[in-house]
């Protein structure tokens, strides 16, 4: 990821924390909102939450979704990086897939979101 991007402005990087609890036997379901919980599940499998983002600036933005932390690498987004118009809203989905040799635990991670201003 590069931060700073040819006509390009890193205006801010926003960070949702999110957790999964791996467990071999059962799975199950939080929706508490402190976080993004992905809730219980056996490895080898997935879920996902949708976030909605709008842009309430008076500048086209570009955005990147990321993930980091422990279960970082096991996060993606749909789309993972775009253009959002003034006032635009979009619906983004947040992909968790667990890998198959994950230990039970519960695992944590933040998704990070970077926000760009287009320099013209």
């Amino acid at each position: 990821l590069i931060i700073n991007r040819p006509n390009q402005r890193l205006l801010k990087i926003e960070e949702l924390e999110f957790d999964v609890k791996i467990n071999k036997t059962s799975s199950g379901f939080n929706l508490d909102k402190d976080k993004i919980h992905f809730g219980k599940m056996p490895p080898g499998n997935s879920a996902f939450r949708d976030i909605i983002m709008t842009n309430n600036i008076t500048k086209i933005q570009y955005v990147v979704i990321t993930g980091s932390g422990e279960a970082g690498r096991w996060i993606s987004a749909e789309p993972n990086e775009f253009f959002l118009d003034i006032n635009e809203t979009i619906k983004v989905k947040i992909f968790l897939n667990t890998p198959l040799d994950a230990d039970e635990k519960l695992y944590e991670g933040k998704i990070k979101i970077y926000f760009y201003e287009i320099l013209r």
